[in-house]
């Protein structure tokens, strides 16, 4: 592999070129972050009290998905207890209109615009 073509595939997907190399892998494969226990459960109530307020059901391994799937988004943009409350609340108001409407399509026999 040509040097140029090594800088130019790091650059396009966002590495470094000694990533790409596999150098310095041992430093970069460290432990997992911890999980915000805490955060994890209130997430993974307001989805588990959006699909029942709506009467939609949702197997557990579902209800870990979705909850796995919005923790890392708030995880990743939230800094402090009070964004994250936030778009908990957030959250769950959108899980709550989303049920709402594929239920209101359902009924309809349509799409709403």
């Amino acid at each position: 592999m040509r040097i140029s073509t090594l800088y130019a595939v790091a650059k396009a997907t966002n590495v470094t070129p000694a990533w790409l190399l596999g150098l310095g892998m041992q430093e970069t494969a460290c432990e997992p972050k911890a999980i915000d226990r805490e955060l994890l459960g209130r997430i993974t109530e307001a989805i588990h009290m959006a699909y029942k307020t709506e009467k939609v059901a949702l197997s557990p391994a579902d209800l870990g998905r979705l909850a796995a799937d919005r923790y890392q988004e708030i995880a990743a943009a939230a800094e402090t207890e009070e964004e994250r409350s936030a778009m908990v609340k957030l959250i769950a108001l959108q899980m709550r209109r989303m049920l709402a409407e594929r239920r209101a399509e359902i009924l309809t026999g349509k799409r709403q615009a």
